[in-house]
């Protein structure tokens, strides 16, 4: 019966939604320019300010707007974007007991200097008791272990090494230390300090200013006694008023630089030049607190930035940092001289719903809930683009949305699945680009909720709901279980992992196991006298979601436990729900895109609003693979980290991974071709055709599209 009443809801609503969709499509057709593209979303950007913006709606936005230094090609090959070139080295220190230990060392490796090249060794120099050396490559191996130190401990006595740790500490500096002064950057520079000193054979080698918030310290020596030490130092009056958020133990302190030289001649929308201190200045908003990016924890890493002249920018790591480059590819540039100086409420009031940016399309018009306007900027750096315009539609109601577009009230739009094989059978009409999705779906549990603390009871929620069935009857087939935090086809997932199975029994025996039984014989479990009752809450206008949260609380209500479901505006559900942590469960998406950096999703570090690890997550173990996999170079080695990354959280159930979509988007057939720059400052004109970059693949060249009449044969 349920199933029934969920495949006859949308023909129930169908004629309410048409005569919806006549008046949007209506005043669509009246605004309408010429030969401008206009695309179809269910969602509105929460801010066109690509640094604090946390919505997919808002960077497909900000794709035709902004650039960052670098980008990725189809093929998923970093290139750069604002940088014309870019390079990686490595400086490396190695630490000894004794100025003459460092001299002797120096001495067998200019003695093998026939060993350099395979080294990619560059240059080294002592200085005191340490060896400054200098690689044109970290690749060369930046882990114990790696060819690189192997071949470096042929030559030299690594026994003669002082280890180096690197850790990052936070701190409150509005809490008081036990001796009632303010835990500011100051105050705990000078006793971190302090206790080194009074520690035998620990030196602190030198300490970094991340944010006000954050101290990254180097520690030459004993670091496991210092990290046992250091915890002393934030003692306040209520408690901790700081902790160690990661820590790296390597051989030698290893540091890799990348040099970016910007392209001259870059113009902001505003016609003032870009240079590289408006890099700079993008980097530190990014990790200023006052800010609040959701970008922040890319940047961690960073030991300094400097900009030697208008067109470079090189940034310095305190640390290895295998996505070093790539990090740099989301880091849209904002500009400096709009900004500086400005607060946060400034910027929301001036900036962030129209900004000012370096990109292919210039910001015309925001009519919120209704469209976004862009146009096309002539002084683009490679060229103007051949579209006047860009309108990106918001309908938030799927059907509506569907509707208008099959009333070519878009050019272009995502599918629903129930309409895949329909659009598949008029290929006369439309173009269809298909994939598997980047992301997956999920229930993501508060496990600040006693409901949800104990695992057994997150395991037995995985088998207490019907995967195959959302599947088949809210995907239409479209889509396969999740095994976890990474898609599927990524060559760093776990493909051995397999999905829970459904099973209600065993859900049920999970359940009684953690005390949670039917004691009244009322239908509901209950322990300690509380009923087990929770609230699943989602977005509004997103169908599938909507089912979901029906299909889910049938599911659980045949084992006992009541589901009430709600769905909010996505500004309010951001707002009041997911960035204030108010919230029992909640059905959403991640898009994981290209990157194994999972940091900001997991690492406890990143519980604090508006960060990413919104259900709390708390596990040691999985914060030390997290700095282990973001430390390294190593392909076969980040595999295997992320392998036992990903066992360990699909064990821990935090999200309930529900599945995988198989996504589809269609095109109005023989209206758009593809009309591009090349490398060699020659231009292109060929179909629009899926590649493996971009949110759906096909509009990876979506900001080059041009009117099919440019170059008809080719839209045939």
């Amino acid at each position: 019966m349920l199933i029934k009443r969920l495949l006859i809801l949308p023909l129930i609503l169908l004629a309410a939604w048409m005569i919806m969709a006549f008046f949007v499509v209506r005043q669509h057709n009246i605004a309408n320019k010429k030969e401008q593209l206009t695309i179809g979303s269910i969602g509105e950007p929460d801010t066109l300010n690509p640094i604090i913006s946390q919505s997919v709606s808002a960077g497909e936005v900000q794709w035709f707007v902004f650039n960052a230094l670098v980008k990725y090609d189809e093929h998923l090959n970093i290139v750069g974007d604002l940088a014309e070139e870019y390079w990686i080295t490595q400086n490396s220190t190695a630490f000894f007991t004794s100025a003459g230990e460092a001299s002797k060392a120096l001495e067998k490796i200019n003695a093998a200097k026939a060993k350099w090249p395979a080294m990619k060794l560059v240059s080294c120099k002592a200085e005191g008791k340490t060896i400054k050396l200098h690689f044109e490559d970290p690749e060369s191996g930046v882990a114990a272990g790696t060819s690189y130190e192997r071949e470096l401990f042929d030559i030299i006595d690594s026994q003669k090494l002082l280890p180096v740790t690197v850790l990052t500490l936070s701190h409150d500096p509005t809490e008081k230390l036990t001796d009632g002064q303010l835990a500011t950057t100051d105050v705990i520079r000078e006793r971190l300090s302090t206790l080194t000193e009074s520690l035998e054979g620990v030196q602190l080698f030198e300490t970094v200013v991340i944010n006000d918030l954050l101290l990254s310290v180097t520690v030459v020596g004993k670091g496991t006694k210092f990290r046992t030490e250091i915890l002393e130092v934030f003692t306040g009056e209520e408690g901790s008023a700081g902790e160690i958020l990661d820590h790296l133990d390597q051989a030698l302190l290893n540091e890799p630089v990348i040099t970016f030289k910007i392209h001259k001649g870059v113009r902001w929308h505003d016609g003032a030049p870009l240079t590289s201190a408006d890099a700079e200045f993008t980097y530190r908003c990014v990790v200023d607190p006052q800010y609040r990016s959701r970008l922040a924890g890319y940047y961690w890493l960073v030991k300094h930035v400097i900009t030697p002249d208008p067109y470079t920018f090189i940034v310095t790591y305190r640390v290895p940092y295998g996505l070093c480059l790539s990090s740099w590819e989301p880091l849209q540039l904002i500009p400096k001289h709009i900004l500086e100086g400005k607060s946060a409420q400034w910027w929301a009031d001036n900036y962030d719903s129209k900004p000012i940016a370096t990109g292919r399309f210039r910001f015309a018009e925001w009519k919120h809930n209704e469209y976004v306007r862009l146009e096309a900027n002539p002084d683009y750096f490679e060229g103007p683009p051949s579209l006047p315009a860009v309108v990106y539609r918001v309908v938030p109601d799927a059907f509506v949305n569907s509707i208008a577009f099959d009333s070519k009230g878009f050019d272009t739009s995502v599918l629903l699945f129930y309409q895949i094989k329909r659009f598949q059978q008029e290929s006369e009409r439309f173009e269809l680009f298909r994939r598997w999705s980047q992301g997956y779906l999920y229930i993501g549990w508060n496990l600040k909720n006693p409901l949800f603390a104990d695992r057994r009871v997150r395991v037995a929620l995985a088998h207490a709901v019907d995967i195959d069935r959302i599947i088949k009857y809210v995907y239409y087939g479209y889509g396969r279980p999740s095994n976890g935090t990474f898609p599927l086809q990524m060559w760093f997932a776990n493909k051995d992992i397999k999905p829970y199975p459904y099973d209600p029994d065993q859900a049920r025996k999970m359940l009684a196991q953690a005390g949670w039984v039917d004691t009244d014989d009322d239908g509901w479990l209950d322990k300690d006298g509380k009923r087990f009752e929770f609230d699943l809450i989602t977005n509004h206008g997103n169908v599938q979601r909507a089912l979901i949260q029906v299909l889910v609380q049938d599911d659980l209500k045949k084992i006992g436990i009541k589901v009430n479901t709600a769905m909010y505006e996505w500004a309010v559900f951001l707002k009041n729900y997911m960035n204030t942590r108010q919230f029992d469960a909640m059905i959403l998406g991640w898009f994981s895109g290209y990157s194994y950096d999972e940091f900001e999703l997991w690492h406890s570090s990143q519980i604090e609003p508006p960060r990413f690890n919104h259900c709390s997550y708390v596990n040691p173990e999985v914060d030390e693979l997290l700095v282990k996999i973001r430390t390294t170079f190593d392909r076969e080695e980040i595999a295997r980290l992320c392998g036992r990354l990903q066992e360990i959280i699909y064990r821990d159930q935090p999200y309930l991974f529900l599945l995988q979509g198989y996504g589809a988007c269609a095109l109005y057939r023989n209206m758009y071709v593809v009309r591009r720059p090349t490398e060699d400052g020659s231009w292109i004109v060929e179909p629009v055709r899926n590649t493996r970059a971009g949110y759906h693949g096909y509009d990876h060249y979506m900001p080059w599209w041009a009117p099919a009449s440019l170059a008809p044969e080719m839209a045939r």
